[in-house]
């Protein structure tokens, strides 16, 4: 889905689940499993933990598969890594050793590296493998927000900000996962690129009726609030609801946008009134790129359009914690399937109506306590 929630009460799993997609891409950042998975994420009895992920690049179907060995105190393992793309076994390696081969399936290399890590960053490097490298590129560029008001009004140098490009790269600054670089963006679009900073000012005085000016005389502030007062507000001093707002917006703006973002708990800090405009930018990021959010909040989830949810284009996934199960995960379109009720419901009432409202959540945690 291009917009998926996971929805359940504290302690359901759903940090987990973006923990486990974090713990992913750093095995393709790091190479080595820094991380000990078991202590990080992992309370199973099993001694093994399986990423399965299917993708479709262009007109490529490509399925990924990589098995860790989680030891109490052990240092995280490979145990299976496998890659098969259009039928192709690309990739198949066992305890560190295996053979790699080009998409057409020829070329195939003995693949035993001098240190561990997984082969498909290091694969798409050689040979012809298209797919491979950019799958790898896809789990490399995942970002996860979770914004932090105190990061976004730290002093930031002025000279670097209106720069606004790292020299290596000459890519945009983006926006960090806490929004630290937020500011920093902010000050670069103003000079640079003046109708972005309009459309993110445009859109604050739409969802919080207050704009931000440019203040050159203004010490280390330089942004500031415009309330309609005499006297202008810092952004520093602004309250952490607007500058969550604000680095929502300016996620959605930025030129380049990941290929995955992950979102812990959008609502937070902000008032029930703006939440239908957070759902919006949501939506509206869905349709440039894979967008995951963790909520329990109903007065969200009925902030988004249930069309979305009847055309495929959003899911909703309930996850419960059931004591000796774990973590359970029902799909809310295969529930509308038996529950022809649900439908009615969600059109008159919202999403989080439904799953709240309706008791649906905890009729399913019941049934699934009762089959443990």
């Amino acid at each position: 889905k291009s917009l998926t929630v996971l929805v359940g009460p504290n302690a359901s799993g759903k940090s987990n689940v973006l923990k486990a997609l974090d713990f992913l891409k750093a095995t393709m950042d790091y190479g080595p499993m820094i991380l000990d998975f078991k202590d990080f994420i992992w309370a199973g009895k099993s001694d093994s933990a399986c990423f399965q992920l299917l993708v479709k690049i262009d007109e490529s179907i490509a399925t990924y598969k990589l098995e860790l060995k989680v030891k109490i105190q052990v240092s995280t393992k490979i145990a299976v890594e496998e890659l098969v793309v259009n039928g192709i076994n690309v990739i198949s390696v066992q305890n560190g050793y295996g053979k790699v081969r080009d998409e057409d399936g020829k070329n195939p290399t003995i693949y035993k590296p001098t240190r561990p890590k997984v082969a498909l960053k290091s694969a798409s490097d050689y040979g012809n493998k298209p797919i491979t490298s950019a799958l790898s590129n896809f789990i490399q560029e995942w970002t996860f927000y979770d914004f932090e008001p105190a990061k976004i009004r730290e002093v930031i140098d002025m000279k670097e900000a209106l720069e606004g490009y790292k020299c290596s790269h000459k890519k945009p600054v983006q926006l960090t996962g806490d929004g630290s670089t937020l500011r920093a963006i902010m000050l670069y679009w103003l000079t640079k690129d003046k109708l972005r900073f309009k459309f993110i000012n445009e859109a604050l005085e739409n969802s919080i009726h207050r704009g931000i000016e440019y203040l050159p005389d203004g010490g280390d502030d330089y942004l500031y609030l415009c309330e309609g007062c005499e006297n202008p507000i810092s952004l520093n001093f602004a309250s952490d609801g607007t500058m969550r707002m604000l680095a929502y917006q300016v996620l959605l703006n930025h030129p380049h946008i990941p290929s995955l973002i992950a979102i812990e708990e959008p609502e937070r800090n902000l008032h029930p009134a703006a939440l239908k405009e957070i759902a919006s930018v949501l939506e509206r990021l869905s349709e440039r790129t894979q967008v995951i959010i963790t909520t329990h909040s109903s007065q969200l989830l009925d902030a988004f359009n249930p069309e979305n949810l009847s055309s495929g284009k959003m899911g909703v996934l309930m996850l419960q914690n059931i004591p000796g199960k774990g973590t359970q995960i029902k799909n809310l379109e295969e529930i509308r399937k038996d529950r022809e009720a649900l439908d009615g419901w969600i059109a008159d009432f919202g999403i989080g109506s439904a799953i709240f409202d309706s008791e649906l959540l905890q009729d399913i945690t019941e049934s699934q306590s009762c089959q443990a």
